[in-house]
């Protein structure tokens, strides 16, 4: 089933706080990608968080909207995004930021945003064998 289980999920300020502080950042516009790699092999592969910052997208119902859109396309790509993960036995926390100022449709996240998280997981790869 393509869930988005509470396990999946970030949750709590000291979360994203400590991701933020002690992670690494990968930058694709409209997106910015904030991660923490995590030892071991877990259940579920990837926890993730997003963010629409209040500065950017002023209207608390335009932040929603766009978090509800990232979410959605997130769950149907997932499980090409954890078999990935799992071929490199690694395991990360992740912060989905969304930067731009406008609001993007649902189509163009579903173009950018698994293409993205694909070269994020490449060069985290990279990263974790070199």
């Amino acid at each position: 089933m393509n869930k988005f289980k509470k396990q999946e999920r970030l949750s709590g300020d000291l979360a994203f706080v400590k991701i933020i502080q002690n992670g690494k950042s990968y930058f694709k516009f409209p997106y910015r990608f904030v991660y923490r790699i995590i030892n071991g092999n877990q259940e579920y592969p990837v926890k993730v968080g997003f963010s629409v910052p209040k500065r950017n997208i002023r209207r608390a119902v335009k932040r929603n909207y766009i978090k509800r859109r990232l979410k959605e396309v997130y769950r149907l790509n997932k499980q090409r995004l954890y078999k990935h993960l799992q071929d490199y036995n690694v395991s990360i926390e992740l912060i989905i930021i969304y930067i731009d100022k406008k609001v993007i449709n649902y189509r163009e996240i579903e173009q950018t945003l698994p293409e993205y998280l694909n070269e994020l997981f490449n060069k985290i790869y990279k990263e974790n064998c070199n």
